[in-house]
């Protein structure tokens, strides 16, 4: 009869063990890395939703003030006209701007309305047809006051300020910083267009 010797069962046991640990951790992180796969997955449509959201919240705003900017054109407005106008137009810039800081607000649409900020700014378009004092540039400067020594004044200065587009996307991507890499999108355009 063969006995069993006391140590080897036991050393059987431990092995039986180990490799059952071994399994039990190989399945437990396959299962957390199709978790966290998952989760990351929702974060990014989650996200998209939300840039979307955000997106059309600002494009309605945007519109409201361009409906506005059409009804003033042809009144004979006074200052304090020009002022709320303004405030409300940079008010939604300057939100435009913390959106696309937190991600909200893709680096290609950014570029897009920095682009149109920088023509308007070069244009200098009247308010009103009948007010020839209050124009983008004296909006500009009203807002400027208001939000006076920011980050959104420099990031502005440095779209009014500069000529080709390319340095408007560099501006854009400058200020993209605040963002965490999971947000950015610049790496994710195409080099032919990163050089806009």
């Amino acid at each position: 009869m063969n006995q069993i010797n006391p140590d080897s069962f036991f050393n059987a046991l431990q092995g039986i063990s180990a490799l059952i640990t071994v399994y039990i951790l190989f399945l437990t992180q396959k299962t957390n890395n199709r978790a966290l796969a998952t989760a990351r997955q929702n974060l990014e449509a989650n996200i998209l939703l939300k840039q979307m959201d955000v997106y059309n919240a600002c494009s309605v705003r945007y519109e409201q003030i361009i409906a506005e900017s059409q009804r003033l054109c042809k009144l004979d407005i006074d200052d304090k006209d020009g002022i709320g106008f303004y405030l409300r137009f940079w008010e939604l810039q300057h939100n435009q701007f913390i959106f696309f800081q937190r991600g909200y607000i893709d680096t290609r649409i950014m570029i897009a309305w920095m682009n149109w900020r920088k023509d308007e700014y070069r244009a200098n378009a009247l308010l009103s047809d009948k007010n020839t004092a209050i124009d983008y540039r004296w909006g500009w400067r009203m807002a400027a006051e208001r939000f006076k020594n920011t980050e959104f004044t420099n990031f502005m200065e440095e779209v009014h300020n500069n000529d080709p587009a390319k340095v408007v996307r560099q501006a854009v991507l400058e200020y993209e910083g605040l963002r965490s890499p999971f947000m950015k999108t610049s790496d994710k355009l195409p080099s032919s267009r990163r050089q806009q």
